[in-house]
């Protein structure tokens, strides 16, 4: 999803989910509604839609993509908060500007919590699952079923002040989305890429393999040359030569 600069993807196997959005209804809880925060007025400007990922395989780890809008924030530093389910390992990632565009920051991809107090370093992101086993963050944002992005100023690695943006993504299955109406291929576009890729280098394999006999039947033994004469053997094969 994007919001003035700030977006937030789901992704399995390194491939975003499909989204679809909708209006979002007026009784909404917070949870629903992203928001960026006004420079000037320092008050939040709520988006009106609700944007849902697809997924497709619901026991398939995922990682999340992020980046930010270094617009209103003169050092270009920002530091995020992920929260899975309404769940959060009271860490944060540093964002750094990017090379190639002065107004949004590098994307960071995360994958994982990070639980040093059970031992376990890290906790793969997965869909519909209460995994977070240490202690929540202070901030209650998001709800089961929604992946959370909190922006912050950043001076160095510390964060600054009220979030500059909230972004909510809502993960539901395929099957949940065409009951509400959604129109979802069978396969998605990056799929359809992949199949006609490994199609192309399927019949590319089989033409070579198609012209290896001819190549082969090139060779000709020591009684070929002395029946037809040499000259008259490459002229009846000139096509292969």
């Amino acid at each position: 999803m994007h919001l003035e600069g700030f977006t937030v993807e789901l992704l399995v196997d390194g491939i975003p989910l499909e989204e679809y959005s909708e209006p979002i209804q007026e009784q909404a809880t917070r949870a629903d509604s992203s928001y960026i925060r006004d420079a000037d007025t320092h008050e939040p400007r709520i988006s009106d839609k609700i944007v849902y990922a697809a997924v497709r395989d619901p026991n398939a780890d995922f990682k999340v993509r992020f980046s930010g809008s270094t617009h209103n924030n003169n050092n270009g530093l920002l530091s995020a908060n992920v929260h899975i389910d309404g769940e959060y390992d009271w860490t944060y990632t540093a964002l750094a500007r990017s090379s190639s565009n002065n107004s949004t920051t590098k994307s960071v991809s995360q994958g994982s919590f990070e639980n040093e107090e059970e031992g376990i370093k890290k906790q793969k992101f997965k869909f519909g699952t209460k995994q977070w086993t240490g202690k929540n963050g202070a901030l209650e944002v998001g709800s089961f079923g929604v992946v959370s992005v909190i922006f912050y100023k950043a001076r160095r690695v510390v964060e600054e002040g009220e979030p500059l943006a909230i972004l909510h993504l809502h993960y539901r299955s395929v099957e949940w989305l065409k009951m509400k109406g959604y129109d979802i291929p069978e396969k998605t576009n990056e799929e359809e890429h992949m199949m006609i890729e490994e199609e192309t280098q399927e019949n590319q394999d089989n033409i070579q393999q198609r012209q290896l006999p001819e190549k082969q039947s090139a060779t000709f033994s020591i009684l070929d040359i002395a029946t037809y004469g040499w000259s008259r053997l490459k002229s009846m094969t000139r096509t292969i030569f």
